[in-house]
């Protein structure tokens, strides 16, 4: 997360977490799901920054969609109400998912883990 950016917590549950991300780019809701399948639609061919899995984007209900995967049970979906500007997927692009049984990324100033209790 860059210093111009702002996170908004809107509501979280066992796996997943929905979130406002706010920057330059704008504004995309982001939902981060820590078990989930593989995202639906057509692979990139390009990986993300990061080495994920992007997907194209997508039409849906509240405007389009960019979804990520890490290849085993991390995806997170980008929601805009407009289409996905080249902004936006530069921040998406920056975007890391990581689980438990892998070393904390570096620089990491935002995440979602799983707690009980």
């Amino acid at each position: 997360m860059q210093e111009s950016e702002r996170i908004v917590p809107l509501q979280a549950g066992i796996h997943s977490a929905n979130f406002s991300w706010e920057g330059d780019f704008g504004e995309m809701e982001v939902r981060a799901i820590g078990w989930a399948s593989e995202p639906k639609g057509r692979k990139i061919d390009k990986m993300t920054g990061k080495g994920h899995v992007r997907y194209a984007e997508r039409k849906v209900d509240d405007g389009y969609s960019v979804a990520i995967w890490n290849g085993k049970k991390g995806a997170v979906y980008f929601n805009s109400p407009r289409r996905i500007t080249a902004a936006q997927y530069a921040a998406i692009d920056r975007v890391d998912m990581f689980d438990e049984a892998e070393p904390d990324p570096e620089n990491c100033k935002y995440r979602m883990f799983f707690s009980w209790g």
